[in-house]
């Protein structure tokens, strides 16, 4: 990582002559000018997160308060095992739920890691393969709040993950603005620390009361873009030419690996999101090469060698500490060891093609034992995905029928994007918030990095970007889940042309014609996008009144429920069969114990419970329901999913046809 703080003066007067965009630290008016915008910056995500808190807390606290049962949690006898949850959450933040049980599992046990449970596919309980880090985060919390209260730190992991998205946020945004103003002064990366926080889709994934790994995968994957932006995507200076924002050739090797560590940590939290932005960057490789190529910048592939190692490396190391030395599988839905492999791989053969396209080189050096390298490497790359499709029964369980059914039709996360935006009320305002970053960055790059004052460096890059956001933006297309990440992408455009028309000599080049109508629709985005946030904002503390919010009804409702299960029964704790949503709901109210719920690891807890709502008898449903323990059927008018479950095997291949008199339909009539 280059150091710029501060080098001495003969060199600092010559890196300000040839390498305007470098910052010098130093107690000038403009030094201070730029702290003081980046202070501004992350007191203004302080505050954010301060009134997050506020209306949040109010919020969750003032639900807990609403209960339909007179007797108080604890006062009456419950079963072993079983445990009275009396904090309401938000209605959306289904998988929190699952975060708080699998890290009271941890408290509760002597292991460091959660490897199955038995809450839910009851009797046999499940493999879990969530990320470890998340958890132990909010253990550690938890631990910390025990220190300083009379709770037991099982009691405290509650509001440990709901405060955790917050610090988890600031821990974020603290870190993006080190690396930027490492690279682009402390100014630049004040303004990109309020666009970042601001920007609704991003600060989805760090919300008050809803933690998950959706903003962690994000912070990590975001960052090692940035790396491989700053170390010039395989674009370097050479003696003879000095090209503005390129570093030679060993400063760009230490940005290229941070980016593969951080790449590595992003594929242990969420193989599915870092796998397409690592694609995506190994596409942008030879855009830039090929930008770069036109305007004679120098090019080193072995960079991506470097990248590919690092990348590799992290992700072995956080697949061990995760796994070993006992849990090892095949489990190609999370990180894995073949993915580190077809990483490595992946950036030799990218070097190779490099070397091929845009230098004097080969893809083999002409030797029996390089084609066989080469041959190789071709094998691991295409391997994880050859494994993945011929038999998802063994490597694979998101590519069995029944869970791609349930994902594509009920599960809101995987609709397309344009379901979900125009079905949302306000459609208009959502979309607006959804693109009009991306409209400034695709009128921005043709506008102004495509003038001669600016240094071809910018473009190269520019071209790099757009790969992984353009990869990104059409799996949001597709499925809404990917807009997160396709949003931090477009960001770190935007960042770009900051950078490109802040740094160019002089500004005076660029016309006011073209200035003028991207800056008022950057001012447009810049506060349109808090707009947004404020707007959540607001909503959340309109809700903090006595009065039952409806959307909070259902949950509020399998609180009592459940706390009346273990009530009606002190001695074994109740085996139920309900809606996927209320499963969920009723286990984490009482680590009550059920069969369906909305994760791949529980396949079979899925297919079971469908299986006695579809039993064409009462007879038959009776057996199903004895096999597998079943003490109590629980239909909620809000999640009846009976019929679903039963369509669902249907289109699955599970059942031929649907029985004329499925079991649902007898406890429904």
């Amino acid at each position: 990582m280059r150091r710029v703080d501060p080098p001495p003066s003969e060199i600092a007067s010559l890196i300000a002559n040839k390498l305007p965009f470098v910052q010098t630290v130093g107690m000038d008016s403009r030094s201070l000018k730029s702290l003081a915008l980046l202070a501004l910056s992350l007191g203004l995500l302080l505050a954010f997160v301060f009134c997050e808190s506020f209306f949040g807390h109010s919020l969750i606290t003032g639900l807990g308060k609403i209960s339909t049962m007179e007797e108080p949690p604890g006062s009456f006898a419950i079963p072993p095992g079983a445990y009275q949850q009396s904090t309401i959450l938000p209605p959306a933040s289904m998988d929190m739920r699952w975060w708080i049980l699998h890290t009271q599992s941890l408290l509760e046990s002597d292991s460091l890691r959660v490897r199955e449970t038995r809450i839910d596919n009851a009797p046999q309980g499940r493999e879990v393969h969530w990320n470890s880090g998340l958890i132990w985060l909010i253990s550690g919390l938890a631990r910390l709040m025990s220190f300083f209260s009379a709770r037991t730190a099982v009691d405290c992991v509650t509001w440990a993950a709901i405060v955790s998205p917050l610090l988890l946020l600031t821990l974020a945004v603290a870190g993006m603005a080190f690396l930027a103003s490492r690279r682009l002064g402390r100014g630049v990366a004040g303004v990109f620390v309020l666009i970042l926080f601001t920007t609704r889709t991003v600060q989805e994934g760090f919300v008050y009361g809803m933690v998950d790994h959706h903003g962690i995968v994000l912070a990590f994957a975001i960052a090692s873009v940035l790396a491989l932006v700053f170390s010039g995507a395989g674009l370097v200076n050479s003696k003879k030419t000095k090209i503005p924002f390129l570093l030679e050739e060993a400063f760009a090797r230490r940005w290229m690996i941070l980016s593969g560590i951080l790449g590595g940590a992003a594929l242990w939290v969420s193989a599915a999101t870092a796998i397409p932005v690592i694609a995506g960057c190994g596409l942008g490789a030879l855009a830039a090469a090929w930008s770069g190529h036109r305007s004679g910048i120098l090019l080193k592939p072995d960079l991506w060698r470097s990248w590919g190692l690092a990348g590799c490396l992290s992700s072995l190391f956080f697949y061990a500490l995760e796994y070993l030395p006992s849990r090892m599988g095949w489990r190609l839905e999370v990180n894995h060891p073949l993915y580190a492999f077809a990483w490595l791989a992946a950036a030799d053969l990218l070097t190779r093609l490099l070397m091929r396209f845009f230098g004097k080189g080969r893809l083999t050096n002409g030797s029996p034992a390089d084609a066989l390298r080469l041959a190789l490497g071709v094998a691991l790359v295409l391997l994880p995905g050859a494994m993945a499709t011929t038999r998802p029964d063994l490597f694979f369980y998101v590519s069995d029928k029944f869970l791609l059914a349930l994902h594509n039709e009920h599960i809101n996360e995987f609709q397309p994007l344009w379901v979900i935006l125009l079905g949302e009320e306000g459609a208009f305002f959502h979309i607006l918030a959804t693109f009009i970053w991306p409209l400034v960055v695709l009128l921005g790059i043709p506008l102004l990095l495509w003038r001669n004052q600016v240094s071809p460096g910018w473009r190269a890059l520019a071209f790099f970007l757009l790969c992984p956001v353009f990869v990104m933006q059409a799996l949001a297309f597709s499925q809404i889940r990917w807009q997160g990440m396709a949003t931090g992408l477009w960001l770190l455009e935007i960042l770009l042309l900051i950078t490109a028309v802040v740094y160019s000599r002089p500004m005076a080049t660029f016309p006011r014609r073209i200035l003028i109508p991207l800056g008022a629709l950057s001012l447009v985005a810049a506060v349109w996008h808090p707009q947004a946030v404020f707007r959540s904002a607001w909503a959340v503390s309109s809700e903090s009144s006595p009065e039952l919010p409806k959307q909070s009804a259902p949950t509020v409702l399998l609180r009592d429920v459940a706390h009346r299960l273990l009530q009606a029964s002190p001695h074994q704790i109740p085996v139920v069969v309900a809606g996927p949503n209320s499963s969920t709901d009723l286990s984490y109210y009482g680590h009550i114990h059920t069969l369906g719920t909305l994760y791949w690891e529980n396949v079979e807890g899925l297919k079971k419970a469908a299986r006695i709502f579809a039993a064409p008898n009462a007879s038959e449903a009776l057996s199903l329901i004895q096999a597998a323990g079943v003490t109590h059927i629980v239909v909620a008018s809000w999640d009846d999913f009976g019929m679903d479950y039963v369509k669902l095997l249907k289109n699955a291949g599970e059942i031929s046809e649907i029985p004329p008199e499925p079991f649902v339909k007898s406890l429904l009539d």
